[in-house]
């Protein structure tokens, strides 16, 4: 049986991305599990604090974010994901 090289899309992180907007401020997102949510605008601190919140929220629950978790689990993912991001 052969094995696919290509990384299996549902693995992923899902990418902080811009919505591009004429005459308005471009806008962040992250679409997780089809459903897109709006960050802000794109490139502030404030949008990629939401982008780092999302995600931890997304990876402490198993790649699921609908999934009932601790405040301390999300406290925990959430400040491990914020110290990675300050070191780039």
């Amino acid at each position: 049986m052969k094995h696919s090289t290509t990384p299996n899309r549902l693995h992923r992180t899902p990418s902080y991305r811009r919505q591009r907007r004429k005459n308005c401020h471009d806008l962040a997102f992250v679409e997780i599990d089809g459903k897109r949510h709006y960050l802000g605008n794109y490139d502030t601190r404030e949008s990629r604090e939401r982008y780092h919140r999302l995600i931890a929220e997304w990876e402490a629950s198993g790649g699921c974010p609908y999934r009932k978790l601790s405040p301390t689990a999300i406290a925990r993912t959430y400040d491990k994901c914020h110290s990675l991001s300050n070191r780039l």
